[in-house]
């Protein structure tokens, strides 16, 4: 009964992956660096279905902005990152055209470069990942679109090696 169980909750997880409509994905222009380097980060958000989807895509880095950058520390006990982005919209002062139609296979992106000491504090291993989640809720538009009740879509992380120098 047990194996069963596990079956059905693992076959559910992948179906709910599969019908994912979007990807979003993160990369980075160098994978080791030092306190002093700047790194450009370029994420793209990829409609994976058979059909349109809507999405905000005025996308701004920050909590409130669509885009969240996450900053993890590779072991447990690493330094702790800094907190960056806290950028908000205000519903009422956003408009139709702010959303974008992803055709199947089509994406949107963005790019951002940073000094590498504004994303982390200490040399180390860092992971870094994006989430997707969409600043405007489904009430603010009379369409169909990736809604702030739709949830987050995360990336793959990416490894970023810092060191005290080359």
């Amino acid at each position: 009964m047990l194996l069963i169980l596990i079956v059905i909750t693992t076959w559910r997880a992948a179906a709910l992956e599969a019908a994912q409509p979007l990807r979003v994905s993160l990369a980075c222009s160098a994978n080791k660096v030092t306190m002093s380097d700047a790194v450009t980060l370029s994420v793209k958000i990829e409609n994976t279905s058979e059909a349109p989807v809507w999405i905000f895509g005025d996308l701004r880095w920050g909590e409130g902005g669509g885009l969240i950058l996450h900053v993890g520390p590779w072991a447990d006990d690493g330094p702790l990152p800094l907190v960056i982005d806290h950028f908000r919209f205000d519903e009422s002062d956003v408009t139709s055209d702010a959303l974008v139609r992803l055709s199947p296979s089509i994406f949107v992106g963005k790019e951002r470069t940073i000094d590498v000491r504004d994303l982390v504090r200490h040399p180390g291993q860092y992971r870094i990942w994006v989430e997707y989640r969409s600043p405007i809720s489904a009430k603010a538009f009379h369409r169909l679109f990736w809604a702030k009740e739709r949830g987050s879509v995360v990336s793959q992380a990416i490894i970023l090696r810092v060191d005290n120098r080359r």
